[in-house]
């Protein structure tokens, strides 16, 4: 009697496909989805793995969009310390799936946070992308006309792009009591640029831990998708997952097996996501 295994390839079966190999030498792990063209305008965003993803993108000279280019005249050492060039809008990183779900709505005019500016003791910060400059905003007329720009971009990577590359980073996060809206820090952290500074200011009546599930993540994605489809009908997705661990969890748990559940879910969202629609791909980052 012959059974479905039978006919199988030498890829799915264990014993023949990763037992034998060294992991650098795998083979036939990853089969595509669609093609990428020489021609397609590809963007990028997502937790910090998705720099490098950039980076070989533009190296290998695929037609890679940077919608928030650097000024003409910044150098390109001083224009990194800036965050120009690093994804296709200065968002920095974007760590979830509900984060990437309000970037665009602030974009779009769908959501109007009701903390949009953190003062600090040298200038304002932006909440959902403080550490964008390497020092605060000397004035809010200055901090505004920089989100108004960043924001115009953002526009742009959602409407004139063909290939959209997300990675997943972590289902952690801390989110305001007042209105929902995601943090890529949590207020209070040390600032980069001078350890005598913090990143807004904790105060557990603002601000709670939020680690999300699968469902909440799915819900917010496949919305997403939706919203971008409506203003750029032919956009494909390419999703990855971070493969790099949590530096800190704020769940309880060993950091080890925090790390296991947020990238299990994250890897368990992409796949769900890619099995279900033919202009969506996971590449397994992890």
């Amino acid at each position: 009697m012959s059974t479905p295994y039978q006919k199988l390839p030498d890829r799915s079966f264990w014993s023949r496909a990763i037992s034998p190999s060294n992991f650098l030498s795998l083979k036939d792990v990853y089969q595509k989805k669609f093609d990428i063209c020489a021609d397609d305008k590809i963007v990028t965003a997502g937790s910090c793995f998705a720099q490098h993803i950039a980076r070989h993108l533009q190296a290998k000279g695929y037609c890679y969009k940077d919608y928030e280019p650097k000024p003409p005249y910044l150098s390109q050492e001083l224009a990194s310390s800036f965050n120009y060039g690093v994804y296709s809008a200065r968002y920095c990183n974007i760590y979830t799936a509900r984060q990437l779900r309000q970037t665009f709505e602030r974009a779009f005019g769908l959501r109007e946070p009701s903390e949009d500016v953190w003062s600090c003791q040298d200038g304002y910060l932006d909440p959902f992308r403080p550490t964008v400059e390497p020092g605060p905003y000397q004035s809010v007329e200055e901090f505004a006309a920089a989100r108004k720009t960043h924001l115009e971009a953002i526009r742009n990577v959602f409407t004139k792009s063909d290939i959209f590359i997300f990675t997943f980073g972590l289902t952690e996060a801390w989110q305001s009591k007042t209105d929902g809206s995601i943090f890529p820090v949590c207020p209070g952290t040390r600032a980069p640029w001078n350890k005598e500074q913090t990143l807004g200011a904790f105060d557990s009546s603002k601000y709670e831990f939020k680690n999300f599930t699968f469902n909440e993540i799915i819900s917010d994605f496949t919305w997403l998708i939706e919203q971008v489809r409506k203003i750029n009908p032919s956009v494909r997705f390419l999703l990855t997952v971070s493969p790099v661990p949590l530096v800190a969890t704020a769940t309880g748990k060993n950091v080890l097996t925090a790390t296991m559940y947020s990238k299990s879910v994250l890897r368990a969202v992409a796949g769900d996501l890619s099995d279900n629609d033919n202009s969506i791909d996971y590449y397994p980052s992890y």
